[in-house]
């Protein structure tokens, strides 16, 4: 699956490319904030989009509807798991800190839910 990801932290941007790589998953492209999101949507395309919570101050809420207008599924990284009770358009919520379990598990609900035809291989 080709997969983009908005995350203010560097750290956690590169933990996640990484682990999504050895999931066999191709990452591309990394966004810091909500309008460098959108633009990297629009210019490569992804079949995923990984969108910080709190990016720039919580706009990653606003970045997750657009994408949903836009017919782009999105999971929702939070480490603040009650406060996501208002996203009903992200495929899932992977919790931060995140573990490889987890992104496994969350990937495999994601997989499932876009079905396989939809996807890019």
């Amino acid at each position: 699956m080709k997969i983009l990801i908005c995350e203010e932290s560097p750290t956690t941007a590169l933990d996640l490319w990484w682990l999504l790589h050895e999931l066999g998953h191709t990452v591309c492209g990394i966004a810091q904030t909500r309008l460098d999101g959108l633009e990297k949507v629009a210019r490569t395309g992804p079949d995923l989009v990984m969108v910080d919570e709190d990016i720039e101050g919580g706009q990653g809420r606003d970045l997750v509807e657009a994408l949903s207008r836009s017919g782009i599924p999105a999971v929702i990284l939070s480490g603040d798991l009650p406060s996501v009770a208002w996203v009903t358009s992200a495929k899932a919520v992977l919790p931060k800190p995140f573990s490889e379990g987890s992104l496994i598990s969350v990937m495999a609900r994601v997989e499932r839910s876009l079905g396989a035809a939809e996807l890019a291989v």
